[in-house]
This record gives C-alpha cells, sequence and structure tokens, in this order.
C-alpha cells in the first residue's frame, strides 16, 4: 500500500515537472531540470552614487540618488553556476550575500520613498 501510493506521489511529481519545464521527464531522472531562460543581467557601476562594484565603497543607507533612481540594482544570484563578475567564490558569496541583505532591508523602502518624492516634485502642490 505504501509503495504504490510512493509510486503514485511520485509520478505525480514528475509529470508536474515535465509540465513546468515544458519538457517530458523520465519518471527515474536523476538529472536537475535548469531554466533555459534568458536572464538580464545588470552589472554594478555608476548609475548613481551609491552604485559600486566594490561592496566596500556602498554606503549603508540608501542615497537620495539611489532612491531616486529608476535603474533596476544588482541583485546576484546565489546560484554558483550563474554569472557574475567576481570570480573568487569567498568574495562573490560576501558580496552576494551582502547585496541581498541590503535589498531585503531597503528594497521596498527605497521604491515607497522614490516613489513619494518623485509625486512631490512632480506637484508640489
Amino acid at each position: 500500500m505504501i509503495i504504490s501510493r510512493t509510486r503514485d506521489l511520485r509520478a505525480v511529481s514528475t509529470r508536474a515537472r515535465g509540465l513546468l519545464s515544458g519538457v517530458e521527464v523520465e519518471e527515474h531522472a536523476t538529472s536537475i531540470l535548469r531554466s533555459t531562460y534568458p536572464r538580464d543581467i545588470v552589472m554594478p557601476g555608476e548609475r548613481h552614487d551609491n552604485d559600486k562594484a566594490d561592496i566596500t565603497r556602498i554606503s549603508i543607507f540608501p542615497t537620495r540618488a539611489e532612491i531616486m533612481c529608476d535603474v533596476r540594482e544588482f541583485l546576484p544570484s546565489t546560484d554558483p553556476d550563474q554569472p557574475h563578475f567576481l570570480t573568487s567564490k569567498l568574495e562573490r558569496h560576501i558580496d552576494t550575500h551582502f547585496r541581498l541583505l541590503r535589498h531585503d532591508t531597503f528594497g521596498k523602502l527605497k521604491d515607497s520613498l522614490g516613489g513619494l518624492m518623485k509625486n512631490i516634485i512632480s506637484d508640489p502642490n
């Protein structure tokens, strides 16, 4: 009974993965499916005064120029197979988690405050 239920659950899971990826998956496949959807990678640069490739030069708190900037910020992937501008695994790990933690902490606040500041500039009344 348990073995047949387990087999049924595996079949449902395999079918669902096949539907999500658009490719039929064998029931006993051992490889992990990866998305082939193209990603736009935004590299850190000089879009505003707090957009630096070197995280030691980034101010922890967002600056006014950063809040007002409409360009997407650089958020690296934690997947080591994804491209990154740093080659050292240790530096990449620290850089990635610093940027993601900073985004988690200030991202929504920057978006909300930026929208408010832009509205005030466009209509001071």
